[in-house]
């Protein structure tokens, strides 16, 4: 008998506790809907949430507060607070919520607070649920580097595509290819780089080669680049995005031969482009010592072309070429070619002689003249 009246006493003594006496009152908020599920970033949600009283008494005097905080705002015009004066044991009530989601969120669970208040204006308990948002995947091509950074026909170029996710979500498997003209040609497996995952904000390389054509022309061809790979819910996405390769050739100057013209006085200097660009505008200054001795201009040297300069003769000591000149598009350009002048002139015995057979040759030229107008007139 004394037992039971123990137990009845402590049976009695639970009853009577009120609510706010507990330490943890037994409200429990609850996420009964979502809605959309998931929620993209930049979209709306609207949340449909429970309170839930687990006991078998009432709960009296309830505030529930929702605190939210990045990625999600509440809507204005939204109560951020619901209020019931009593909730019985083992009910539930209902709540409801619009949230903005951040466009910057990305891919996760994120946690809600609500604040459940009882028989009190400082004192809660804080309860939370999960918001799943699901990001979309974007790709840009942050940048794209070349080895080497003239791209000249006939040349084999490096390409370093760097591929940036700036979207939300995860690029699975991302995939890039390559689609040019047929004068720039992908080499080791045809245009086509696996990537792997791209996570948010994150940034991947891409390599491969590529061959110039030796016969491609001096501009800029389009190149499509194209990353393929998989979004957060498993759809297959894509995203193109098209870059320009300047094909520019280079300009290469040689000196290939030297030589003194000693009836006209002058030095012939021959040089070629052995480059793949032509030479507009050429202008040739030969220095000798510090004076400059002349000028010589080409309108055009053209590639794997040659042209002769001439300039007053100078026989001996060291000259520098200068050649100025508009390279690809308008840049211009310069070559400077230092050599050693080192000619040994006729001597003048050797002209007296020239002179006297000259001189033969016309007095002999006169007699036979002579001798033929007389024959004609007899």
């Amino acid at each position: 008998m004394k037992s039971m009246a123990i137990v009845a006493l402590f049976v009695f003594a639970a009853i009577a506790i009120p609510v706010h006496a507990l330490d943890t009152p037994a409200l429990d908020v609850v996420l009964s809907s979502q809605n959309p599920y998931p929620v993209r970033p930049g979209q709306t949600v609207d949340l449909g949430v429970s309170l839930q009283n687990a006991f078998y008494w009432k709960a009296t005097n309830i505030v529930v507060e929702i605190m939210p905080k990045e990625p999600f705002t509440l809507l204005p015009g939204q109560n951020s607070r619901y209020e019931f004066s009593s909730l019985d044991g083992l009910q539930s009530r209902t709540m409801s919520f619009k949230l903005a989601v951040s466009r910057e969120a990305i891919t996760s669970s994120y946690d809600i607070e609500f604040r459940v208040y009882v028989d009190s204006t400082t004192k809660y308990n804080s309860d939370k649920i999960q918001i799943n948002v699901q990001g979309q995947a974007d790709l840009v091509l942050e940048s794209l580097e070349t080895e080497p950074q003239t791209i000249e026909p006939g040349s084999q170029v490096h390409l370093k595509a760097a591929l940036k996710n700036v979207g939300t979500g995860t690029a699975h498997d991302a995939r890039l290819n390559l689609s040019t003209t047929s004068e720039i040609v992908p080499l080791l497996g045809g245009g086509s780089v696996y990537i792997g995952d791209i996570e948010p904000s994150q940034t991947r390389i891409a390599e491969m080669l590529v061959n110039v054509d030796s016969a491609a022309e001096e501009k800029t061809y389009p190149v499509t680049i194209t990353a393929d790979f998989i979004e957060e819910n498993n759809t297959a996405s894509a995203k193109k995005m098209s870059v320009g390769l300047p094909v520019r050739g280079k300009i290469l100057i040689e000196v290939i031969n030297v030589e003194a013209a000693y009836t006209r006085n002058v030095v012939k200097i021959e040089v070629a482009n052995k480059g793949t660009a032509d030479a507009k505008s050429l202008e040739a200054h030969l220095v000798v010592g510090n004076a400059t001795v002349g000028v010589y201009y080409v309108s055009q040297l053209k590639a794997t072309k040659k042209t002769t300069l001439e300039f007053p003769l100078v026989l001996n000591g060291q000259a520098t070429l200068v050649m100025d000149y508009i390279g690809p598009g308008v840049d211009r350009g310069n070559a400077t070619k230092d050599m050693v002048f080192s000619f040994v002139a006729p001597s003048s015995g050797d002209g007296t002689m020239n002179l006297v057979y000259i001189v033969i040759i016309a007095v002999a030229a006169f007699f036979v003249w002579r001798k033929f107008f007389r024959k004609k007139k007899k």
